[in-house]
């Protein structure tokens, strides 16, 4: 892999963390306003890193994988899942540091975790695979 391909593979991973954190919020405004208005502040302050817990794993597995995919496929000389690869690293770092700096390592060492950042990976290697194979 070329270097300026792990760089695009950085950028993207930024991008998608930030996508994923723009769905999760509105997923939370949509839980406030739609499914269960009407409830004091507090109440949402609470229930929002419960929904965040829920939905930010599988997003960002989707998220990967369609990248992963559309990259895979936008430029068949690139080894796809190589590129996958380097982007679900790069997801998982940036998750990682962040989730650190905002909540602190107890946010990002526990199985919890491990297990979104395992999902996320697998979403940015199954697209990587994928456009692998429709690349042939």
């Amino acid at each position: 892999m070329k270097p300026l391909d792990s760089l695009k593979a950085a950028l993207v991973a930024v991008m998608v963390l930030a996508l994923n954190l723009a769905l999760t919020t509105a997923l939370i405004f949509a839980y406030a306003s739609v499914i269960d208005p009407g409830r004091p502040p507090a109440f949402y302050t609470a229930k929002a890193p419960q929904i965040a817990e829920a939905a930010a794993p599988p997003l960002g597995a989707l998220l990967l994988f369609a990248a992963a995919y559309g990259l895979g496929r936008r430029r068949p000389q690139r080894k796809a899942v190589v590129f996958a690869a380097a982007l679900g690293a790069a997801y998982a770092v940036l998750d990682a540091v962040s989730g650190a700096a905002s909540a602190g390592t107890g946010a990002i060492a526990n199985p919890i975790f491990a297990i979104s950042m395992a999902l996320a990976t697998a979403g940015a290697l199954g697209g990587g695979v994928l456009a692998a194979r429709r690349n042939r």
